[in-house]
Parts: structure tokens; C-alpha cells; sequence
């Protein structure tokens, strides 16, 4: 979300900068690569607006597209119609440092930032560049694949960085954005569908409060709940899955979700990361009904 609204960011566009630090933000963001790229011995006379405009539409053939919340929902079933295991998981800023530490960008970096000091609290700590490799490895492996759609350093950027440092076949793999829990939650009966039809296990730190919130919605058909201490504990959680009957597993568990979900499929059966949906289950704050 930006700092200013649309109405201030026209203001300090049109009318003048209150700071010289907006001013150059602004500058290096858009004018400065056109300027370099035009030289100083031409003018372009079109806003950097016009000139992205004409820059993206050159470029529309190179788009991927994105499947959507239906197109997610059906590959799901038909997984589950063929009696085959499918990974949904799904890469937001934890997954992307994760992957991209010593490689992209230093571990010190990382952690001289404090707003990224939160890896630890989705299961992992840097540098640890074999838990790195697989989660890279994973991107392959899993059936759908959730990144981010915002284009912002951390997130969408810094995708795009990565794709092109191993040379991802983007455009052969199977892609959705990273909110797709949600969005299945929002436009889809899939989570309706399966905790009414089939044996659901749930795998996290909040997924024992989750399974009161669930049984007491009237879906009794969970089959039980495991947590997750870390990324380190995955080869213990998947252990322990397997003493379990069930079909799907919804999986909330930070990063460590991203391995689990692609061993999951590998014994035949549906993981989907559902991620902070539980919270908001929990909370009340969203609620899947019978």
C-alpha cells in the first residue's frame, strides 16, 4: 500500500516535491532509466506513464498467465477424481529471502532490516543454504505454484530476480498468485466441498484450535491435527502424518509448508497451503460455512 493517496501523489507530481528525498525517489524510479536509455543527445517527449504504456502493450506476448481461482479449484479435483496426490503451495516475502540468501542478496543484509527479521517465526534460520536448494528444487516439483502479483521488492521483484538466477520455465509452469488460499475461500466451494466430502488432516501450530473451530461449524470429518515446531521438524510432521487416514491435508505452517505439501503429493494425496486462513477462522474474522 502506498504511502500517499492518489489525490497527495498527484499533488506532489503536478505541483512540486515536498522533499528532495520524494523527489528523487520519484526521479530513479521511472525518468532516470529513460533518460539513460534515450541519451543525452535525444528527447522522448512522452510522460514515463505513456512510455510504460507502450512498453508493456510491446510486450504483451511475453505475459504469463495466471490460472484462477476455478481453474485451481477443478485441477484439485480432478486430482482427486484420478486418485493422484497434488501440491498446491505457495511463495510470498519468507520463502523469497529464504531462497534468495547468499545468493541475491547477504544474509547480513537480511538481518541488519528489521521489518525481515521475522523468518525465524515462519520456521527458518538463515543462512541455510540446503534448506535454500530444496525450497528451489520445490518450485519445480510442486503441482501449483502461488507467488506474488504485487510488484514490490520483496515480493513480485524479487520472484523475478530468482526465476531468472535458475532459470525457471515460467512460462511451462503452473502458476496462480500467492493468495490463492484466499481467494479459493472467497470464490470457490472448494474448502466447502472437501471438509464436507473428504478426510481432512491439519497441519500446523494453530491447527488443534482450528480443528474445534471446524468441528464446531459442522464438519466432523478431520481426521486430526499436527503441529509444526520448524523447518527442521518436517521429516518428524510427515512421520507422523502417515499414522493418519485422510484424503487432503491443509497445511499452515509458515515455510516449512512448502516441503510438506510437495511430500504430501508424493504419497498420493491433496496438500494445499492454507496458510493464515486458519488465523482468520480462528479469529472469526472469516468463516467457511456447512
Amino acid at each position: 500500500m502506498s504511502m500517499y493517496s492518489e489525490k497527495d501523489w498527484e499533488r506532489l507530481k503536478n505541483f512540486g516535491y515536498l522533499e528532495d528525498f520524494t523527489y528523487e525517489a520519484y526521479f530513479r524510479g521511472g525518468e532516470k532509466h529513460v533518460e539513460e536509455l534515450v541519451g543525452a543527445d535525444y528527447v522522448l517527449p512522452f510522460s514515463v506513464e505513456e512510455i510504460l504504456e507502450a512498453g508493456v502493450s510491446s510486450l504483451s506476448k511475453k505475459f504469463i498467465k495466471l490460472k484462477t481461482p476455478k481453474e485451481v479449484q477443478d485441477e484439485i479435483k480432478q486430482a482427486m477424481n484420478e486418485n493422484k496426490g497434488y501440491s498446491l503451495i505457495r511463495v510470498g516475502d519468507g520463502e523469497l529471502l529464504t531462497l534468495a540468501h547468499d545468493l541475491l542478496v547477504s544474509t547480513e543484509d537480511i538481518k541488519s532490516i528489521p521489518r525481515l527479521n521475522f523468518l525465524s517465526y515462519a520456521g527458518v534460520n538463515l543462512p541455510d543454504h540446503s534448506m535454500r536448494d530444496l525450497l528451489a528444487n520445490n518450485m519445480l516439483e510442486a503441482d501449483m505454484v502461488g507467488i506474488p502479483f504485487l510488484r514490490r521488492p520483496t515480493f513480485q521483484q524479487l520472484f523475478n530476480k530468482l526465476a531468472k538466477h535458475h532459470n525457471w520455465p515460467l512460462e511451462h509452469m503452473n502458476l496462480t498468485r500467492s493468495v490463492i488460499n484466499y481467494e479459493l475461500h472467497l470464490q470457490t466451494t472448494l474448502f466447502q466441498d472437501l471438509l464436507s466430502n473428504q478426510r481432512i488432516l491439519l497441519i500446523g501450530n494453530r491447527m488443534m484450535e482450528g480443528e474445534t473451530v471446524l468441528r464446531n461449524a459442522g464438519f466432523n470429518n478431520i481426521a486430526g491435527s499436527i503441529p509444526v515446531e520448524n523447518i527442521y521438524s518436517v521429516p518428524q510432521v510427515l512421520s507422523e502424518a502417515q499414522k493418519y487416514d485422510f484424503d487432503v491435508a491443509f497445511v499452515s505452517a509458515g515455510i516449512p509448508a512448502n516441503l510438506i505439501c510437495v511430500e504430501l503429493a508424493k504419497c498420493n494425496k491433496i496438500a494445499i497451503d492454507f496458510g493464515h486462513l486458519i488465523d482468520e477462522l480462528i479469529n472469526n474474522t472469516k468463516v467457511i460455512a456447512k
